[in-house]
């Protein structure tokens, strides 16, 4: 049937991820793991709603739990285990695990277990479930699926496939159901493939002690996996429903009766099933007969049924019919209509009387359009209201007197036609509603003699144009509506069946898909060329998804299924291809391929609460011994993901019960935007609700809701995001829509229409009321804490209150005058350390809202105060200088998601030090992950200083400011060592200035001979075209290709000792590379030391020298650009940047530090970057691998225009972040 394949996806993402976001008004579940990492998560609901950690649940009621968790990639054994808290009594049999896990339990809090269920099953402690399981990528908070399946045109032939006498058929995912009729001893289920016709494994199923009707009939609830027989029960006489679990070997999930009538003692008074939504409808006969009717929803009897019927005492005689959303009843003397979700008469005049009946079934009518508009019957027709009309029952035409003594027939409308047996019992007729006469050109297909005549026709779920029959003699077929040939190969549908993408991996099934991705038709079989291919979708009942009807798509090309709401579709829909106007022969199957984010695999059990077996029997307990884990054996050894749910037992008379539901977020609030030219910013705040459970990641489209992205969301710290947007085209009005997400699922959309200006962005506005003035005494050597400082606050809220705090300390307070106005004596901490201190001043502004502003204060080496001093200096290279190892000092790897100061030795740098430059290696980290480097005590930036994949050791270039006193801090997304080797620094005495230039090439030893191991190279900067004289550093890009092992490369000046520090690392047969700012030693060169033979690429991209006209000014890292909101840069193709002017850096801007990456790259290749109105160069500035993550450090000169270029020789997303600019300040 299916080839479902599970492939690893995405690479991991160069930046930094969003901060988990919420704005919290009401109490949360608990803390929650990082994007992109395993983690287990617990779900606890009462009466199939999810609930809070603040609910209080009746003492003696029942809660479901479930224990889900993502997978860490790759294969291995994985387990999921709860434990229940003493005050819950486990329910028997209600463990549930996924497709292929093994169930085990334990009654001494998991010190044994076992395979069986104990009896009595109260007893149970903890269930856990195991297996095998190989898992794809994680992204963001869901685990990535893929699948490819060969679906073919549903099979015609079922010839002697029941075995048994049959009526009817039904459907679920790739299943043919048939309940055997008239049967007054048990429920015979059959079941066939519909792609070939073969029986199902495990089929006939029989279960004992039921009767089937004449008409038998039943309903698979795609929701549960779970079939619905009507049927009545032979030891109490009472009709209902027997529950069977189709979704593995057939078998019984219980009897629910449907009356408390116990005369139903004989098949004979039953009638055919119908269903509509989730609730299926029949009507028992004995007695004054009346409409049951059965919720899937509420796994009961619906509340108002059943309703007593007149006219309804024989069943040959008595037929319910679906009509859209309504119910039919056709009786002997009445037709009735009835709401099927809330069973209220129909709005008109129903109940209508008709005239005497006979056994013909109730026809549903159908306008012009095929819209239905009625229903018929042998002797006339009613509109919706019940009225009387003119129009033709299609019984005009005349039918069988075999089908309608026996009671047995029933007929299907489609597309404006009736379809039913005609008077010959052995073929098919049809009505035509628009000519109101029989089908033109319908050749009333006849059916062997073996058929016995036919009973049941049905309307294919997935193809509109394809009828099924089945006949007395258990012949299932189906034919073409339009042709009547036997097959529906003339107008083929192909469906993608959810059994062939989506295995039950978790026990609600509508929740388990986060997000569709992408759909493909890879190709059709058969020899036949359609000249027009659709899709329509619909979701687990059977509903078309507004939207998506009718879609085209072109066989091979890949369609973003993004905008494909999860909400609308639910977890389990089909997905149908139609195919039309086809020459050259025929279509017999296709290759559909799919990819979705969904949930990982989930646990569930039930249980019932008891406080009385609380220790002390406390009065409203909280349970606090609900666990749960993911104990994840990939990689080795196993680690253990744990979870805990926290809610109270209550009582009536101390803690009534209070079900706080887990929802869907509220509406992200106040959402803004501006845009121009290519670039636009998106400013939000978070929803006001966040559900009850930890917001997770925003979802962002750009056109409406058609596809989504989850965009990079920075956190301003006073409760407002932004989310910064590329790739816009000016003059262009797009609808944004934006949703946050939490583990329920997707909020509203919050909607905007961003109107991208053509024009550059107009200058900045003068800085807005109110003002500060901050006045700093001469400092005179004193120390802080004898220097108040004066700040002058202009034009706040008069009369209101300001506070200056230093950190958590309050150092100034004041209110303001009638004015607004107010002068606050701020008074530092004595030793007070040197470096910048920022003084954030809180107060109410004007139009009465809050008001925060920062102010940055310069403490030197003296302790004097100024303001904060320029940053921009010039540079010093120094022989590298190892300052941080984790591997020896302390000896242990930093920790995930922490922060290690790296405490620099006293008299590296200059008093007036404005910026640093060091080599920043990660070593043997557990996973792949990120090191983001910055000055300690300031938020960690959203963009990454370095990008790593588990276990690999590399190395990157990193520029940052940096005032004396301060501390770097390295952030690792994964646990790993660490290791910084200063090169250089920046200071404000200085004269060494850059001097940009476009790359040249001074070293390509792939054209000569490589190096050997453990030897150095001299490499020659100064003089033949390369740097000029009085160079005294020089930015080089290095990369080596094939070495022979793995090893590092070390830079240095020729002349000096080689230090202990390393410029680049490698592994054997890779191409890799890094940036170094390196000193230039004897004879003007510099030299390169290898520890392994490998050929060495050397590029020479600026120079440091007295003659040049740059210093360096140092950014906290921000984001330039990132296709990955976009789409890839293609192979051989090139991106422009705007890095000066046009609301970019300043004029006199000479060159810009960057950090440039690659993500998911097609194949190996390489980047270059040089100005843009130069030929490109024949140097690279990134070396990189098919589908890793890289990046690496480049400095690049723009050109007259200010845009840098970046080129890619394979296709592949790029990501640009700026660590600082070198500019010549213009006054």
């Amino acid at each position: 049937m299916s080839r479902t394949t599970w492939r690893r996806a995405l690479a991991a993402l160069m930046t930094a991820p969003a901060a988990v976001l919420a704005v919290l008004t009401v109490p949360l579940a608990p803390v929650q793991a990082a994007a992109g990492e395993p983690s287990a998560e617990m779900a606890v609901t009462v009466d199939d709603v999810p609930i809070r950690d603040s609910s209080t649940v009746a003492d003696g009621g029942d809660v479901s739990v479930g224990v889900s968790g993502l997978l860490t990639p790759g294969t291995g054994t994985r387990e999921l285990r709860a434990t229940l808290d003493p005050g819950m009594v486990y329910t028997a049999g209600s463990a549930q695990a996924p497709e292929g896990w093994t169930i085990q339990f334990s009654t001494d809090n998991g010190g044994t277990w076992g395979g069986s269920e104990p009896n009595p099953a109260s007893g149970v402690t903890d269930v856990r479930a195991t297996a095998s399981v190989t898992a794809g990528a994680i992204t963001g908070y869901s685990q990535l699926y893929a699948s490819s399946t060969v679906a073919p045109v549903p099979s015609s032939t079922f010839a002697g496939s029941t075995g048994g006498d049959g009526w009817d058929v039904f459907f679920s995912d790739d299943y043919v159901f048939n309940i055997f009729h008239h049967n007054p001893s048990a429920i015979v289920l059959d079941c066939h493939l519909r792609s070939t016709g073969a029986r199902c494994a495990g089929y006939t199923a029989t279960f004992n002690g039921y009767q089937t009707a004449n008409r038998s009939g039943g309903w698979v609830d795609s929701i549960t996996g779970k079939l619905y027989a009507f049927t009545t029960q032979s030891s109490t006489a009472r009709p209902g429903v027997l529950c069977i679990d189709v979704a593995s070997t057939p078998t019984s999930c219980g009897f629910t009766p449907l009356s408390t009538d116990t005369t139903v003692n004989s098949y004979g008074y039953l009638t055919n099933a119908e269903f509509v939504g989730r609730r299926i409808f029949g009507v028992e006969t004995s007695g004054t007969g009346s409409l049951l009717c059965f919720d899937a929803a509420l796994g009961a009897q619906c509340p108002g049924s059943p309703i007593d019927l007149a006219g309804a005492t024989d069943s040959n005689q008595t037929y319910p019919l679906s009509l859209g959303d309504e119910i039919v009843v056709k009786t002997a003397t009445q037709m009735y209509c009835f709401d099927a979700a809330t069973l209220a008469p129909c709005a008109g005049t129903w109940p209508a009387a008709i005239s005497a009946a006979n056994a013909t079934p109730a026809a549903p009518h159908t306008d012009d359009d095929g819209d239905l508009d009625g229903v018929c019957w042998q002797g006339g027709c009613l509109d919706r209201t019940g009225a009387a009309t003119a129009w033709t029952s299609p019984w005009t035409l005349g039918a069988s007197a075999w089908p309608i003594t026996g009671g047995y027939f029933s007929g299907a409308v489609t597309q404006g036609r009736y379809y039913f047996v005609s008077a010959d019992p052995l073929k098919l007729d049809c009505f035509d509603y628009s000519t109101d006469a029989r089908c033109a050109n319908f050749p009333t297909t006849a059916f062997p003699n073996n058929f016995n005549g036919i009973y049941a026709s049905r309307v294919d779920p997935n193809n509109p144009s394809c009828i099924w029959i089945n006949s007395d003699g258990g012949q299932i077929r189906n034919l073409d509506a339009f042709t009547g040939q036997l097959g529906c190969n003339d107008n083929p549908v192909i469906t993608l069946q959810p059994s062939s993408f989506a295995p039950r991996f978790t026990c609600t099934n509508p929740n388990s898909i986060d997000e569709w991705r992408v759909l493909t038709l890879a190709s059709v079989s058969g020899g036949g060329t359609p000249a027009a291919t659709t899709l329509t979708v619909r979701d687990a009942l059977g509903q078309t998804v507004p939207g998506w009807v009718n879609k085209p798509v072109t066989i091979g090309q890949t369609l973003d299924m993004t905008g494909l709401d999860v909400a609308l579709s639910t977890g389990r829909p089909t997905f149908s291809f139609g195919f039309s106007g086809i020459t050259g022969g025929s279509i017999t199957q296709a290759t559909i391929d799919l990819e979705y984010a969904g949930k990982g695999p989930e646990l569930c059990l039930d249980a019932t609460l008891d406080a009385s077996l609380i220790d002390g029997t406390p009065n409203c307990p909280v349970l606090t011994g609900l666990d749960g884990a993911l104990i994840d054996s990939v990689p080795s050894p196993a680690q253990t993901f744990p979870v805990r749910r926290e809610f109270t037992i209550g009582n009536d008379s101390s803690c009534p019960e209070d079900i706080q539901p887990m929802t869907v977020p509220s509406v992200p609030r106040d959402l803004s935007g501006t845009g121009s030219l290519t670039t636009g910013l998106l400013n939000f705040r978070p929803p006001a609700d966040d559900g009850g459970s930890a917001l997770r990641e925003y979802k962002l489209s750009l056109d409406g809701g058609t596809t989504w992205t989850t965009p990079t969301v920075v956190d301003h710290g006073d409760g407002t995001y932004d989310i910064a947007l590329a790739g816009l085209t000016g003059g262009t009005t797009y609808p944004v829509e934006l949703k946050a997400t939490n583990v329920i699922g997707r909020s509203l959309s919050a909607t905007l229409a961003l109107v991208v200006s053509s024009q550059p962005p107009a200058p900045p506005a003068p800085p807005a009321t109110p003002e500060i003035r901050v006045e700093v005494p001469a400092g005179g050597g004193k120390s802080a804490g004898e220097q108040p400082v004066d700040l002058g606050i202009a034009d706040l809220r008069p009369g209101t209150g300001v506070t200056v705090t230093l950190g958590d300390l309050v150092v100034g307070e004041g209110t303001t005058d009638g004015n607004g106005d107010v002068d606050v004596d701020v008074t530092l901490p004595t030793n007070l350390a040197p470096g910048t201190h920022v003084l954030k001043v809180r107060g109410t502004g004007p139009d009465g809202e809050p008001f925060e502003r920062t102010e940055s204060l310069f403490v030197d080496w003296s302790g004097a105060i100024a303001p904060a001093p320029p940053t921009a200096g010039g540079y010093t290279p120094i022989t590298p200088r190892r300052v941080l190892d984790t591997r020896e000092a302390p000896g242990t790897a930093v920790p995930a998601r922490t922060e290690h100061r790296v405490v620099l030795p006293q008299g590296l740098l200059p008093s007036d030090v404005t910026g640093i430059s060091f080599n920043l290696t990660v070593a043997e980290p557990a996973r792949s992950g990120y090191l983001t480097a910055h000055v300690c005590g300031s938020a960690i930036p959203s963009a990454a200083s370095l990008n790593y994949a588990a276990g690999e050791t590399t190395a990157n270039l990193v520029e940052s400011s940096i005032r004396a006193g301060q501390d770097l801090c390295v952030f690792t997304m994964s646990e790993a060592h660490v290791v910084v080797d200063v090169t250089g620094f920046h200071s404000e005495s200085s004269t060494q200035l850059l001097e940009a230039r476009a790359p040249v090439r001074l070293v390509d030893t792939r054209l000569t001979t490589a190096l050997a191991a453990d030897s150095t190279m001299v490499v020659p900067v100064i003089g033949d075209g390369r740097a000029p004289a009085g160079t005294s550093s020089a930015y080089l890009d290095i990369a080596v290709t094939s070495p022979e092992g793995a090893g590092f490369i070390t830079v240095f000046p020729c002349g000096e000792e080689r230090p202990w520090a390393s410029t680049l690392n490698f592994v054997g047969g890779e191409l890799a590379s890094n940036s170094a700012i390196a000193k230039i030693g004897t004879d003007g060169a510099v030299c390169v030391y290898t520890t392994t033979a490998t050929d060495l690429v050397v590029d020479l991209t600026a120079t440091f020298s007295s003659s040049g006209t740059g210093r360096f000014s140092g950014y906290v890292p921000g984001r330039l650009s990132d296709t990955r909101l976009d789409t890839k840069i293609d192979a051989f193709q090139t991106i422009e940047l705007t890095v000066v002017g046009d609301g970019a850096n300043p004029a006199g801007t000479q060159a810009v530090a960057l950090n440039i990456g690659v993500d998911a790259p097609e194949r190996a290749g390489f980047l270059t970057v040089w100005p843009c109105a130069e030929p490109r160069p024949w140097t690279s500035a990134l070396d990189y691998q098919a589908g890793e993550s890289v990046s690496n450090h480049v400095t690049a000169e723009p050109d007259a225009a200010g845009k840098v270029c970046v080129y890619s020789m394979s296709p592949t997303h790029v990501i640009v972040d700026i660590e600082g600019i070198y500019w010549a300040p213009t006054t």
